[in-house]
């Protein structure tokens, strides 16, 4: 079975939790890829990939919208509910009055012109590029600062400690929120791509009619904003690799873990709940 990570550390925390179910408890052998979300719609309509549990909704919606009409990938469900994807703010940009999309231009100068974001191709990135070229809210001076979420975040922490304000692509769940205080920008809801959000489990055409007890698997499949941002401070704070992470998620949350194997056999046929309980105990 084989998983596409983007590289973003919510992802990369549920995709490895998910695989450990599959390969501890139901004995499927995982395979995870790390690719960019272009690539991973596009090796999802090659067959090249099977399953995709980062479709961030509505942010990723255009990139993804021509393989849903041609058929090339399913919308499996939605595994995480009260999401949120958007510009925000540190608090030296907030006491600087920023607290509105259409605040942003007016602090240009007090901004360097900057708009930290995420990696080049994402999603959210585009949009951004877009309102800069288009003048968008008077951004066309703008500049977007492109790089990974790590090295986007430790910027905004870094300004934040020197008291500048940054405007930057923030989102929820990510420990970020639990760490600084971050002011999500208002009057951006009629802003494509940006606003409250959901996550959903994508997959290749075929593979629900051809792996049944795992479409059934990821039917069942639920996270929450507090389980991802614990997740992931472990991760980012902490240093814990994703797959420790994934195990330490199992063992303290049995019954999520029992809720989504519902309906779902081992490979071999057998009831998975007794391996889940030799996980426990291991």
């Amino acid at each position: 079975m084989r998983f596409a990570d983007t590289g973003w550390t919510d992802i990369a925390a549920t995709t490895a939790m998910t695989s450990i179910v599959l390969d501890e408890i139901l004995g499927y052998k995982t395979n995870i890829k790390l690719l960019a979300v272009p690539i991973t719609f596009k090796s999802l309509k090659n067959k090249e990939i099977d399953v995709f549990m980062g479709y961030w909704y509505p942010s990723d919606e255009m990139a993804i919208a021509p393989y849903l009409k041609e058929g090339s990938i399913k919308v499996v469900s939605e595994n995480l509910q009260g999401a949120k994807y958007m510009l925000a703010v540190n608090d030296a940009g907030f006491a600087l009055g920023i607290k509105r999309y259409q605040d942003i231009a007016k602090y240009r100068k007090e901004l360097g012109a900057k708009i930290y974001a995420i990696e080049p191709g994402n999603s959210g990135n585009k949009r951004i590029l877009d309102m800069i070229e288009n003048n968008e809210l008077s951004l066309k001076d703008f500049h977007l600062i492109e790089s990974s979420e790590q090295a986007s975040f430790a910027q905004v922490r870094r300004d934040q400690k020197k008291n500048i304000p940054a405007v930057f692509l923030s989102w929820e769940p990510h420990p970020i929120n639990l760490d600084l205080n971050i002011h999500y920008l208002l009057g951006g809801e009629n802003i494509s791509g940006f606003g409250k959000a959901s996550v959903y489990t994508v997959v290749r055409s075929d593979y629900l009619d051809k792996c049944p007890n795992i479409a059934r698997l990821l039917k069942n499949i639920k996270f929450s904003v507090p389980l991802e941002n614990e997740m992931m401070k472990l991760i980012l704070n902490n240093k814990q690799d994703p797959k420790s992470v994934g195990i330490k998620m199992i063992r303290d949350n049995p019954d999520l873990i029992k809720n989504w194997l519902v309906g779902v056999t081992r490979f071999d046929g057998q009831n998975p709940l007794d391996a889940l309980e030799r996980l426990m105990n291991k």
